[in-house]
């Protein structure tokens, strides 16, 4: 019998190879969203460059991080780093709540990193990233009618809920690996 993933470098590795796919089909998701509201007219030309920019060169980065050293925890850092950038981009953009919880699908498989640190920068980015946008989109701006601002104040509310799942579920399972 063979206990591939008691190695912790053959976990990381799985882990990387997972999040690095998340990444990557966040991009394309989301540089088609973009590609499209710039055919429609919504967005410019450099809005959309700018965007496509930072997925081509963060995927790049990721994958030559992945090939050269696959357990390596920079690939971790860098997608992170990635989302943060494009989360803003797309957030402020977009009035569409489902371009608010896009950037937590990548994290999910985080979860396998057990690093609570980690997740807990992630999680209190995006759900800080996610009530100043709004806050800002609903109070400042006034882009929303009243409806529409109690609807996104709840989905900022569950964002929150979910980041701290996700934060809760890294300690538990760190703790359940250690054991």
């Amino acid at each position: 019998m063979e206990f591939k993933y008691a190695d912790k470098q053959e976990q990381i590795k799985k882990i990387n190879r997972f999040l690095a796919l998340g990444v990557i089909v966040f991009s394309i998701f989301a540089t088609g969203i973009v590609i499209g509201s710039y055919l429609n007219g919504y967005r410019t030309l450099p809005y959309l460059l700018a965007v496509a920019g930072i997925m081509v060169v963060g995927n790049v980065i990721n994958l030559i991080i992945f090939k050269k050293v696959p357990h390596s925890t920079k690939l971790r850092v860098v997608a992170l780093i990635e989302i943060m950038i494009l989360s803003v981009l797309l957030s402020a953009a977009f009035e569409s709540d489902y371009m608010r919880f896009m950037p937590i699908i990548p994290f999910i498989g985080c979860l396998l990193f057990y690093d609570v640190k980690f997740s807990g920068i992630a999680s209190i980015y995006l759900v800080v990233m996610n009530w100043i946008v709004i806050i800002i989109r609903a109070f400042v701006l006034n882009h929303f009618e009243s409806e529409d601002v109690t609807d996104r104040l709840v989905s900022c509310l569950v964002i929150t809920i979910m980041m701290f799942i996700v934060w809760y579920t890294t300690l538990v399972g760190k703790r359940f690996n250690e054991d």
